[in-house]
């Protein structure tokens, strides 16, 4: 799979992540329903865990280094959402892609990495 298209699929997994955060926020303080928050957190934790399948789909015609760095980041979010999902702590699951100095509106770690490839 050429990088455009490994952009997009990133892309697409991180407004789904987007939405499934929104939804949990929004259960959790309109009736604080923590089932459901749990569910929906689960559901964002397995999208990151799955990511990895992307690497399957590389094309031997990216660089080498790309190919690394695609295989690093990609396995970093599957291995962190598949702790998460081990423990199956919502604290754990909502925390995916957040590292502690994350202020509000800025974007999370996946967001970041597919605007680095994004400028290669």
């Amino acid at each position: 799979m050429p990088l455009p298209s490994v952009i997009q699929k990133l892309r697409e997994c991180a407004r789904q992540i987007k939405r499934l955060e929104a939804d949990a926020a929004a259960v959790l303080a309109d009736n604080y329903d923590l089932g459901s928050y749990h569910d929906l957190l689960k559901q964002k934790a397995e999208i990151l865990h799955g990511i990895s399948d992307l690497e399957q789909d590389l094309t031997a015609d990216l660089d080498i280094d790309l190919q690394k760095l695609l295989r690093d980041r990609l396995g970093g979010f599957s291995h962190a959402a598949l702790k998460a999902l081990r423990l199956d702590s919502v604290f754990y699951m909502a925390a995916l892609l957040y590292p502690e100095n994350y202020q509000p509106g800025a974007k999370n770690d996946l967001e970041i990495f597919i605007d680095t490839l994004d400028g290669l």
